[in-house]
């Protein structure tokens, strides 16, 4: 594994943390915004508040959740009110397109225009500095796609930076819209939510299972002098020493597997922190930085941490920043494409806690967790680099 040049790695860590601006809100509601429009919601006539409520896990839509005559969609998962909007999108296209974040904004965000939420500036005013601009059609369009009929729709991811979302009817456009790709706007949160639901969601996760994908030995690049060392190459992020290249070595029964011992420290970490593969008891104790408040500390099982951004996916990039005689300084970044956003978090591991044996991978490891970095940011502050060299 080539060793990371320390200024090359120290740069996308300095600017990760200099971008700060930071997912989760309580109970049965995933957000804050989706318990003010169930309660929105509620008329004297119909109590959509409770109904919504008592739905069982699932996707929801019919005669008896309707608003202004039009159909709605709930989805419930884990017990938890996961969506609340507009029925604009049909299972065939979210099973198509992959996109639940982006289908839920677009429904979500469209009902919230017209319910009676508390607001602090007009509908108009809020899409402008949202940054939602029509190029087909208007707001009424927009609404009027809710219930409708054999909609074609077409998404498309504008440099990373913006989505393109148009829907047609036959060759006639119904609407176009673009807009930013961002986390705050995607899931209608804040800074101070996305805080809280961090911690929340990180404490409250699923451990996955291990990855049981086989490698082909013929995609796999022999390290010299490396003592067995195979790497599956991949990406890199930001820098070539970001990276989400995989390493493996030999078993003895001659498969390859993913690798972890003590005569290869860096590529172990990688496998270690991208994966859970490795079956341990190591706890993070992980400092997460805040939006207007202090840092706060969390402990959690390594495996529960990784599997959080795993679940949510993020896609891992891996990178040695400096290597001591007793410790190895990491950088990770997870990041979300889909949402325009990455985690950047380094890691302090003392070497002394790499063993083969899995009863005694136990341990402690300080973390500082950097959340929610604006990609775009990133891609800016690179470029502004590049042209001040």
């Amino acid at each position: 594994m080539n060793r990371i040049r320390y200024s090359a790695l120290s740069l996308v860590l300095v600017l990760l943390m200099a971008s700060i601006k930071p997912l989760f809100a309580q109970n049965r509601y995933r957000t804050d915004l989706l318990a003010k429009m169930a309660t929105a919601l509620t008329t004297p006539k119909d109590n959509l508040k409770e109904l919504i409520e008592a739905l069982p896990e699932g996707t929801h839509f019919g005669d008896e959740l309707l608003f202004n005559k039009k159909p709605l969609v709930v989805i419930v998962k884990d017990g938890c009110v996961q969506h609340i909007g507009y029925l604009i999108f049909t299972d065939e296209q979210r099973q198509l397109e992959d996109q639940p974040t982006l289908y839920n904004f677009l429904e979500r965000y469209v009902l919230a225009t017209q319910l009676p939420l508390e607001r602090v500036k007009t509908v108009e005013k809020q899409l402008a500095e949202d940054d939602i601009v029509f190029t087909e059609g208007d707001l009424k369009d927009w609404r009027n796609l809710a219930g409708e009929k054999n909609v074609e729709v077409m998404v498309e991811s504008l440099a990373d930076r913006r989505y393109q979302v148009t829907w047609m009817k036959g060759k006639k456009t119904l609407c176009a819209i673009h807009f930013p790709i961002s986390y705050d706007l995607l899931h209608g949160t804040d800074m101070l939510e996305n805080d809280r639901r961090l911690r929340e969601g990180i404490m409250a996760a699923t451990i996955l299972p291990p990855d049981t994908t086989t490698v082909n030995p013929n995609s796999l690049i022999a390290i010299p002098f490396s003592d067995g060392l195979f790497m599956l190459p991949g990406d890199t992020l930001f820098t070539a020493e970001l990276t989400n290249a995989r390493f493996y070595e030999r078993g003895k029964e001659g498969k390859f597997r993913l690798s972890f011992n003590k005569n290869n420290p860096e590529s172990s970490l990688s496998t270690l922190f991208t994966t859970v593969n490795v079956k341990n008891d190591f706890v993070v104790q992980a400092r997460i930085t805040q939006y207007d408040a202090e840092p706060t500390r969390i402990d959690v099982p390594l495996l529960k941490f990784v599997s959080y951004f795993l679940s949510v996916g993020c896609q891992p990039y891996f990178g040695i920043i400096e290597k001591k005689d007793d410790t190895i300084v990491c950088l990770l970044v997870m990041h979300n494409p889909a949402e325009g956003y990455c985690h950047s978090i380094r890691i302090n591991f003392a070497l002394n806690l790499l063993s083969l044996n899995s009863s005694e991978r136990k341990g402690d490891i300080p973390v500082r967790v950097t959340p929610y970095v604006p990609t775009s940011r990133i891609k800016n502050l690179f470029a502004e680099d590049e042209n001040n060299n």
